[in-house]
């Protein structure tokens, strides 16, 4: 009997075949690699716009703030400040935000006669990753005769 030979299928010689697998290893770790590059920026995005909506929901909570200590001023000058929580629902999301206000009011003796107002809002409230904006300024009370 006589022994059939193997046949070699391969159009590359034996020697270079482990060459072309190690080729294809190295193809693949740089498309792995430039897969998680991608992704980590796109969760970096991701992270930035999150805060930068917290940002300018802080913004309108400080300006409303603002504008309802300049009421209550106008109302009742002895208006000290308050602090209330703003629940999700209300913002329209699934995070909760706090606004304080400080007022002093003007010494007896002062000149001028204005209230120094001191408005901070954060947001989403409680969290560790929280905005903070704060608006300070002077308010002069018109006085009725």
């Amino acid at each position: 009997m006589f022994r059939r030979r193997p046949i070699n299928r391969s159009p590359l010689p034996k020697r270079h075949r482990g060459a072309v697998s190690v080729w294809a290893i190295v193809c693949l770790v740089l498309v792995a690699a430039l897969s998680a590059s991608l992704a980590k920026l796109a969760i970096a995005g991701s992270r930035r716009m999150i805060q930068e909506r917290r940002r300018v929901q802080a913004d309108w909570l400080v300006q409303s703030g603002w504008s309802l200590a300049l009421s209550q001023i106008g109302k009742n000058p002895a208006y000290t400040g308050e602090s209330w929580e703003i629940p999700a629902v209300e913002l329209g999301g699934a995070d909760a935000g706090r606004v304080t206000i400080e007022v002093t009011a003007p010494a007896a003796d002062a000149p001028e006669g204005k209230h120094k107002l001191h408005v901070v809002a954060e947001f989403p409230a409680g969290s560790d990753r929280k905005v903070r904006v704060t608006r300070d300024g002077t308010w002069k009370v018109a006085v009725k005769p």
